[in-house]
């Protein structure tokens, strides 16, 4: 292939390995965000095209018929563990890493191009809510579940999660120390986060006792463990709902909007704001 007219070349394996700390950084990432990048980019410079994986072409090789024969594999055989393709939501999520990698190559001018891509149409059905019952349901499982009632911190991060829309990651960051609990003028706690998910500042009210109880519980507790909250989550599904693939923690967000319109009457900006959404768009895919 005819090398373009870049500064520097390097190896897309090499390349994505050395920005992606920088990245997360200034994206402020999860860990999990992180390393779930990292996981997909690998896949991803495994690929062989053209007789070699992606990793061993350079940076400025990425095409636009690379990037939708690695999406081709991916919709007919990426999902290696269940032996089968991915969905169209995990093929975008892919797209999104290929995307946020050829932007910096671009940005670092080791490339002058950037491939154009074609995103997969996602299903937008009705978004998933806890019902009263369910929720009552999982509070009680973490109550008494042999395993799980050991952790006490999980049913404080579901306790806030329902009452303030917070994204996991954000409950992670108040018991890391990342995020602080302050008062406004007129003496009301909030739960201050310098750098949200969009960038911004974010301050969330807490209007309940218990979830102050509960911010106060796991502000800087370092107790948060993602295999334990995942794996207590998968037991819980099989005993509430065993056939519904959308059980999962991002679901309190969907509830807590959902309450927000229907109990408590807010408009969709006060919304917008509680959960941290730039576009209104967003919300309404919410509620």
């Amino acid at each position: 292939m005819e090398k373009h007219n870049v500064e520097n070349r390097i190896l897309f394996e090499d390349f994505y390995q050395s920005v992606a700390r920088g990245i997360a950084m200034d994206n402020d990432w999860s860990d999990r965000h992180y390393k779930d990048t990292l996981a997909k980019a690998a896949v991803f410079s495994n690929f062989v095209y053209n007789g070699k994986p992606v990793g061993k072409h350079y940076v400025d090789e990425i095409t636009a018929i690379l990037i939708e024969e690695f999406t081709d594999w991916l919709s007919r055989e990426g999902n290696v563990r269940l032996n089968k393709g991915c969905s169209n939501g995990t093929i975008n999520r892919y797209l999104s890493m290929i995307s946020l990698f050829c932007k910096k190559a671009v940005k670092l001018k080791y490339t002058d191009t950037y491939p154009a891509f074609s995103w997969k149409t996602e299903s937008k059905g009705r978004p998933r809510y806890y019902s009263e019952e369910e929720q009552e349901q999982l509070f009680e499982f973490f109550r008494t579940d042999e395993t799980y009632s050991k952790y006490p911190w999980i049913i404080d991060f579901f306790t806030i999660a329902f009452a303030t829309g917070m994204r996991l990651g954000e409950i992670q960051k108040l018991d890391n120390g990342q995020a602080e609990i302050i008062k406004d003028d007129d003496g009301d706690e909030l739960i201050y986060i310098k750098k949200g998910k969009n960038g911004d500042e974010r301050r969330i009210p807490i209007m309940l006792d218990e979830v102050a109880e509960a911010a106060h519980k796991i502000h800087n507790s370092n107790s948060f463990n993602h295999h334990v909250l995942y794996k207590g989550l998968w037991k819980a599904k099989k005993l509430i709902a065993p056939n519904d693939p959308h059980f999962n923690f991002h679901v309190t967000r969907h509830t807590c909007a959902s309450e927000m319109t229907n109990k408590q009457k807010l408009n969709l900006k006060v919304i917008a704001t509680v959960l941290g959404h730039k576009s209104l768009n967003t919300t309404n895919k919410y509620v």
